[in-house]
This record gives C-alpha cells, sequence and structure tokens, in this order.
C-alpha cells in the first residue's frame, strides 16, 4: 500500500511517491529564500556596482525579455553561465556552437559615431566626438561565445570587452572598461525524473578592469591602460524543479560565486602592461525565478518569467531594482517576440531563428552611476549565432 503523503501529494498537483512529496516540501521552503532575505535586507557592504548582478555572459536574446534566459534557454554554451541545471535538458543531444557573436552600443555611440562598431574599442578615435560634446557618456562592447554541449555535459569559453567613456567641459576624460576571457565547464543531471535537476559550473575568469580620469590630450589613450589585472576561479551551482503547476511549473534556484571570488595576480592573458593591482572581490549572489511556457497552438507557444536577482542584496541596489519580469510570445521556433522588465528599465527584443543560424535585437538598459538610476545607460545589441545541431524542443505545458 502506498504511504498516506502520496495521496496529499495529488492534491497539491506534485507527483506521488515519498522522495518526490519530501521535494515538494523542501525547494518550494528554498526558493523563498530569496523573496525573505529581500524583506530582511538591510543594505551591502560592497559599494554600488551594478554590473556584477547576474551572469558574466549576457544573451541578446535574453536582454529582450528581462534577462530571463530560462524562457529561452536553447544552447549549452549561454547555460554554463545562467544556470549550469539547464544542461541537464540536453542530456540525448549533442551540439556544437562554433559562432556566438554579439555588439552592443548605446544611444549615444550611435548617436555620435553612427555605425562605426570598429571604434568601440579604441579610446583615442573617439577623443574628438567626445570632447566635442561634454556629457555624453557614450558606451559599447561584444563578446564571442564558443560551445560544446554533449550529454548534459557542455565546455565554452568567452571572450567579452565592455568599455565606456565621457568628456567633462574641464578637458578630463573619464573611461571605464571590463575585459574577460573566461574558460567554462559544467554539467547537469536529473536527481529526481521529470521533477528536479542539478547542475554546476566552473568559470576561470582572467580578467582586467577599471576606471580612470585622464587629460583628453593626454599622450597615451587607451582603454587598456592602467587596468586591474589577475584571474580567479568562480562556482556556480544551479537547481531547476518542475513543480507540476499549472500556474508556476518551474522554479529555478542559482548561487553564483559560491563562497564567493578572490583575484590573484596571475593572468591567462595580459590585458595590460604593469597592472596597480587586481580586481576587487566579488560576493556570493542568489537568484531565484519562477517560469512556465505553454502552448496556445500547434505552432506558438508564450512564456513567462520573474525573477529576483541578488536576494543578499551584495551590489548595492535597491530592492525594486532587483526584481526582473520577462514575456516572450514563439511562433513555430523561427521567430520570437520579448519583452521585460529589468534594473527599474523596460526591455524589448526580436529574434529570427532558421534552427541553424539564429539572430537577434534586442534594447535594454543598464547603469552606468554611482547610484542607482543615476545615468542610464540605454544598449541596442546584436547577435548572431551559428548551432551545428538543433536542440530537442522544450517541453511546455497544455494552456
Amino acid at each position: 500500500m502506498r504511504p498516506s503523503l502520496s495521496f496529499r501529494a495529488i492534491r497539491l498537483g506534485f507527483p506521488c511517491g515519498l522522495r518526490h512529496c519530501i521535494f515538494a516540501v523542501i525547494f518550494p521552503v528554498l526558493s523563498l529564500a530569496c523573496p525573505l532575505a529581500i524583506l530582511l535586507d538591510s543594505g551591502s557592504v560592497f559599494a554600488y556596482d551594478s554590473s556584477i548582478l547576474g551572469s558574466r555572459y549576457t544573451s541578446v536574446k535574453a536582454a529582450g525579455m528581462g534577462d530571463q534566459f530560462f524562457g529561452c534557454a536553447t544552447e549549452g554554451g549561454a547555460a554554463l553561465f545562467y544556470n549550469p541545471a539547464i544542461l541537464s535538458n540536453f542530456a540525448r543531444t549533442v551540439s556544437v556552437e562554433p559562432m556566438n557573436v554579439l555588439f552592443y552600443g548605446n544611444d549615444h555611440f550611435f548617436s555620435l559615431n553612427g555605425l562605426g562598431i570598429q571604434k568601440s574599442l579604441r579610446l583615442d578615435t573617439q577623443i574628438a566626438t567626445l570632447t566635442s560634446n561634454p556629457g555624453f557618456y557614450t558606451s559599447s562592447g561584444w563578446a564571442y561565445l564558443m560551445g560544446l554541449n554533449f550529454r548534459g555535459f557542455a565546455l565554452g569559453a568567452l571572450l567579452k570587452a565592455d568599455t565606456g567613456a565621457q568628456a567633462y567641459s574641464d578637458n578630463l576624460l573619464y573611461y571605464s572598461a571590463k575585459l574577460q576571457l573566461i574558460p567554462a565547464i559544467g554539467a547537469g543531471f536529473s536527481l529526481i525524473k521529470d521533477t528536479l535537476r542539478f547542475g554546476y559550473s566552473l568559470q576561470w575568469v582572467n580578467q582586467g578592469s577599471g576606471r580612470n580620469e585622464i587629460p583628453a590630450n593626454a599622450l597615451t589613450q587607451a582603454f587598456n591602460e592602467n587596468l586591474m589585472q589577475g584571474s580567479a576561479f568562480s562556482h556556480t551551482v544551479g537547481l531547476e524543479y518542475s513543480t507540476h503547476w499549472r500556474i508556476i511549473p518551474q522554479v529555478d534556484v542559482v548561487v553564483r560565486n559560491l563562497l564567493g571570488v578572490e583575484f590573484s595576480p596571475h593572468s591567462l592573458i595580459q590585458f595590460t602592461d604593469n597592472p596597480p593591482g587586481v580586481p576587487a572581490s566579488e560576493p556570493m549572489m542568489i537568484e531565484t525565478t519562477f517560469s512556465g511556457r505553454y502552448k496556445i497552438s500547434q505552432t506558438a507557444t508564450w512564456g513567462y518569467s520573474i525573477e529576483i536577482s541578488d536576494a543578499l542584496g551584495a551590489s548595492g541596489i535597491p530592492v525594486f531594482g532587483r526584481l526582473g519580469a520577462g514575456l516572450e510570445l514563439a511562433f513555430a521556433k523561427d521567430y520570437a517576440f520579448r519583452g521585460g522588465w529589468q534594473l527599474g528599465y523596460p526591455t524589448f527584443g526580436l529574434e529570427l531563428n532558421s534552427g541553424t543560424h539564429a539572430f537577434s535585437i534586442s534594447i535594454f538598459s543598464k547603469d552606468a552611476g554611482n547610484h542607482y538610476h543615476e545615468l542610464e545607460d540605454r544598449r541596442i545589441a546584436i547577435q548572431y549565432q551559428f548551432i551545428l545541431e538543433k536542440k530537442k524542443p522544450l517541453q511546455v505545458s497544455p494552456l
């Protein structure tokens, strides 16, 4: 005879079985720890820094729906950085992503430089334009991600650059840069079939970063001058729980920078000459996401995602800025419309997908100042992906 707990599990909408019931109780408690921590948050001991929030890799398709990758998780390379538990969904597939390249610029970058994206990594080519338009903050960046995914395991390497610059009326020039090379490896597997999945990824973060002010007529004008440089290992742990509830079919909990990140002066690549020190330590962060995806016809689906980021408040971002949401309307995997909310700003996105080739464009915002919403950095990002093998379609719940 089955335990009486099984009947209670059926009433709650959970699969039968004692061990399923245990996780049905434990996992929601863990997922609710993030909202509770936000309510009890008394402020950060770290300086305000919105750039450390979330994944080190920003998928353009995810950025369009409030950086909610869980609603469009279709490649293993990105899963290494967002939530390695997603890798368990690809346990019987093998895929190679030899090309995943993206570029972004903010509204001021495009208004001052047009389509001159070649200027994004060269500060000297922007000096004349910036000094002629003091007070205009320009930002731009690019990223290249390669990935190999096989039977729940994934290997990847991310090369990225984020730069920003602004001229002041007193002939001073402010610039910032974050240059990174991040090899990563991870795996995801099922703990309870169709219910609970676990994933882990290791990221070797090689980084050169810093913010500086120089005279506009300085002899040396380059983004990679006077940067802090070093490397560190970052651990990401993820859990993915299928609740089997129609309203909230899935809950994800991700712990980033498990036990914190401390940089050492050694780096796999030389980003700058004579670095004055190592990058600042990065705190551990916890995220919880509630999401669902549903069929609305034979070829169309819609999905939603609600995220609570940085439950411990380590980034210094106010509570409202750490709440995010996203919506997606997809048609036959060929194209998708996305919208969302992140850092207190709206986001929008569009994707065209042929299965092997995918093109995405998104509009979203980041904070560029020293305080919340001091300076909005509104970005336009484009991304092209080439994947040699098509993934299995996502599991969806009937409407």
